[in-house]
């Protein structure tokens, strides 16, 4: 999870991500390797490289990938990719990449505030223009889809937990009533439903 939304229990899957205004020229395979099939554990591949995109906040940047065929699936498409989490980058598909702080930049707008997709990708489409980026940002759709994916690898709790049913309870019983109204109905003796009074009437069985 983001720094600023981590709990003291959390266990950190990275390190800090390095402080660069550019991904490195090369991303290596490394030893987390992954095909979109499932397959994670190769043995003896051969790896070559290919051009990847890395979306950023501000502007897009392009850089070389290390990937490897697919022993398993075999699909000319399907190659073994990077983990670039250590590299504080979210690998798509081995061809396009978005920054741990792009994705989330958009969680912490969609936690404070109401900011749809659309409007987070437009608000990118105007600074990638602005900073002349060489390629425009992604379309509304493919940035749905991957910070739900990033989202998704993230292990987000809230620490709550029942005292007697422990983390994750069979039955839980949510309240959805309000007690609370809009300021701008406040007027003199407006109270909300729950104040009591010593005209309340009283049930002495309880």
């Amino acid at each position: 999870p983001p720094r600023w939304c981590q709990l003291s229990t959390d266990v950190p899957g990275y390190p800090p991500p390095p402080s660069y205004a550019s991904p490195p020229s090369l991303l290596p395979l490394g030893p987390h390797l992954r095909c979109c099939c499932g397959s994670t554990t190769p043995e003896g591949v051969e790896t070559t490289t290919q051009p990847f995109v890395v979306f950023g906040v501000r502007m897009v940047t392009s850089c070389e990938i290390e990937v490897a065929n697919c022993t398993v699936c075999r699909h000319c498409l399907c190659k073994y990719g990077p983990d670039s989490g250590s590299f504080a980058i979210f690998n798509w598909n081995n061809h396009y990449g978005f920054t741990h702080e792009l994705l989330d930049e958009y969680t912490s707008l969609f936690t404070s505030t109401v900011v749809p997709f659309s409007a987070f990708v437009a608000s990118r489409h105007r600074a990638y223009t602005y900073l002349l980026s060489p390629l425009p940002f992604c379309s509304t759709e493919t940035f749905t889809r991957v910070w739900f994916a990033f989202t998704e690898l993230q292990a987000l709790d809230s620490g709550m937990q029942c005292i007697s049913c422990g983390k994750y309870p069979d039955i839980v019983i949510a309240d959805g009533v309000s007690i609370a109204y809009s300021s701008s109905k406040f007027v003199q003796g407006l109270l909300p439903p729950s104040a009591t009074s010593a005209a309340s009437p009283v049930n002495s069985t309880v």
